[in-house]
């Protein structure tokens, strides 16, 4: 009877929380803001960028199905927020030339050190794990958009 009691409890609760939804708008993007317009990657480098780092990292989010279902959609939510707020490459042209730079170094450190992009998003986005073929070529490439000698600063 207490487990049923419970098991209803908590049933009520996931279905009033789905209520309460996350707003899925992307922001507008400005292509002469773009990080693709700005510094124009090669080809193959903004395919990688747009697999394994636009969905947190730019204003073109493609939300997946389950960020319909609260609480995991507030999570997510959260994350992009958080992750559009570090680095948003859909407004590249708005950083300070000194700002690029540090968010340059930056990604090179975290890709390097399989920091990004994170285990529990390539877990479900298969297509954004970073082969070492594209994590090298990734790498070479932010190391382009650094000057001499301040990669290692």
């Amino acid at each position: 009877m207490v487990k049923k009691i419970i098991l209803g409890i908590l049933v009520a609760a996931f279905v009033i929380m789905q209520f309460w939804r996350i707003d899925k708008t992307n922001p507008p993007v400005v292509e002469s803001k773009t990080l693709f317009t700005v510094a124009q990657p090669p080809e193959g480098v903004q395919t990688i960028l747009k697999t394994a780092c636009f969905d947190c990292h730019s204003n073109e989010t493609i939300y997946p199905w389950y960020a319909d279902l609260a609480p995991v959609s507030w999570w997510i939510k959260g994350h992009i927020d958080h992750g559009r707020s570090e680095l948003n490459f859909s407004e590249w042209a708005d950083y300070s030339e000194e700002a690029k730079i540090k968010k340059m170094k930056k990604s090179h450190r975290l890709v390097r050190n399989n920091v990004m992009p994170m285990n529990y998003y390539v877990m479900v986005h298969n297509d954004a794990i970073l082969l070492p073929g594209e994590k090298k070529r990734l790498l070479d490439w932010f190391e382009t958009q650094v000057p001499d000698g301040m990669m290692d600063e």
